[in-house]
């Protein structure tokens, strides 16, 4: 019951406005309503420049005295309004106040105030006159409504509701000045209206430097590319969710934030309301961990002395070339390698010694191939060759032989001069073999035998053998 005839009296006030705001040509308006028995007005709402208008109690006095005696309406102009303090937020530009009373059975029930601006036209007689029977009119019905519901009532409602009111926005002033994200409102021209002290802990600027000014005046923005691109979509939708980008501190340093972003309207104004969360841990913490994976994924699938490819990464390279080579799509060669002599070279020099041997053997195996040709080291001293393409016997020998001189070329290390030698065994596939397994086995059973071969003839080519691979020693 209450509620309905208290928003009955709220939609009659709202009309009563609008015909004032309408007739007048104004946007600027506002409703008083009256205590007559203690000559006390609240205001219930207002438009325009009037939202931030707050009548000091002086001047309260003074209209309510003047409309008790005349009971019309009251016109103040520039020399009476500079006899009174109206209130602390009064647009410089006011130059006149009509004051239309609300009168009920001689009770003053409340009144109506506009503005005439400095640039505005003042108001006719026929329009005052109009104004005048329009709001006497207005208090009869009002007085009927109010008779209906004490006055004193809806006072007390409105008082709880502004208590309310005030508590709600002392908590949210509470929620955003100790907000640990940035929060700040910004005007729909991109200038900073309000900032929190999380804005100034992550961005280094403070307030008074922040307040007036602009993201791109600040120098905030790390990459001008995320500022088109966040436009772009508060244009498309008016609001964004959780969008990474980096901005730069004011002492330069780049702070990795999680934006979110919305357009509200504020006082029949629109605004941006933009919250800023500093994520660098979480970034820093998700590239280390980037990082790391890909480290262990490179311990997985690269010699740790060399850098070149190991075992796993042979068997993955092998199978997919195997599966290509099944639907004949491709064939290769595979070359199984072994330095001769690195036990002897452990043994007079040190282990350290022998590992520099190997480093410059799988350099000079790979200048041998070239670069893009995938050279893997499989064991201590072994190492295995994947060519993938047709070759001829001749062209095997040619890269062979290329593999041995460039093997075999004198090394130095730590004033020691020496020359290694390599035995080779050769595969081809898919001729030799269906399987990683079986290619391997065979490539590395061909060098096998070429160190047979070696022990009994000493050091030459062979191009025969029973297990019909090239069999190579130098």
């Amino acid at each position: 019951m209450y509620g309905s005839k208290k928003n009955k009296i709220d939609d009659m006030l709202n009309k009563i406005n609008g015909f004032v705001w309408e007739l007048c040509a104004v946007q600027d308006t506002f409703v008083y309503l009256v205590d007559a028995r203690e000559k006390k007005c609240r205001l219930k709402l207002a438009t325009g420049f009037f939202l931030d208008f707050n009548m000091e109690s002086n001047f309260k006095n003074y209209i309510l005295d003047q409309i008790y005696e005349t009971r019309k309406f009251l016109i103040l102009d520039d020399f009476s309004l500079e006899n009174f303090r109206i209130g602390n937020n009064t647009p410089k530009q006011i130059s006149r106040l009509l004051i239309l009373p609300l009168i009920c059975d001689d009770r003053l029930l409340g009144i109506v105030g506009t503005a005439s601006t400095k640039s505005g036209s003042p108001l006719e007689d026929k329009e005052l006159s109009l104004l005048q029977q329009f709001t006497d009119l207005s208090g009869v019905v009002l007085g009927k409504t109010l008779s209906e519901y004490p006055f004193r009532a809806l006072i007390r409602h409105q008082k709880k509701e502004i208590k309310s009111l005030e508590q709600m926005e002392g908590k949210y002033a509470q929620m955003f000045y100790m907000s640990p994200d940035a929060i700040v409102l910004i005007n729909i021209d991109g200038t900073f209206v309000e900032v929190n002290h999380s804005f100034t802990l992550i961005t280094g600027f403070s307030k008074d430097e922040a307040v007036g000014k602009t993201l791109k005046d600040l120098g905030i923005w790390f990459n001008i590319a995320d500022r088109k691109k966040i436009l772009n979509l508060l244009y498309c939708s008016d609001e964004i969710e959780k969008i990474e980008i980096p901005i730069c501190k004011k002492d330069g340093k780049i702070v990795h934030t999680q934006i979110l972003a919305r357009r509200v309207t504020l006082n029949q104004k629109p605004y941006y309301i933009v919250v800023g969360r500093d994520i660098s841990k979480q970034v820093a913490a998700k590239a280390e961990r980037i990082q790391q994976e890909d480290t262990i994924k490179h311990m997985a699938y690269f010699d740790q002395l060399t850098d070149i490819p190991n075992r796993n990464n042979l068997y993955e390279k092998l199978a997919k070339e195997l599966g290509q080579a099944k639907i004949g799509k491709t064939s290769g060669v595979v070359f199984s390698i072994d330095v001769d002599g690195l036990k002897t070279i452990n043994d007079a020099y040190g282990h350290h010694f022998g590992d520099n041997v190997l480093i410059t053997v799988s350099t000079r195996i790979k200048e041998a191939v070239g670069e893009k040709v995938f050279v893997a080291r499989t064991g201590g001293d072994e190492f295995m060759v994947a060519l993938q393409g047709k070759y001829t016997n001749e062209q095997i020998d040619i890269i062979a032989e290329k593999i041995s001189r460039s093997v075999s070329k004198k090394q130095q290390h730590l004033g020691i001069s020496l020359h290694t030698m390599v035995s080779m065994g050769i595969t081809h596939y898919p001729e030799d073999g269906d399987t990683v397994e079986t290619i391997i086995k065979k490539a590395e059973d061909a060098r096998y035998e070429a160190k047979k071969m070696v022990e009994i003839v000493g050091s030459f080519i062979i191009r025969k053998c029973k297990l019909k691979h090239i069999i190579v020693r130098v």
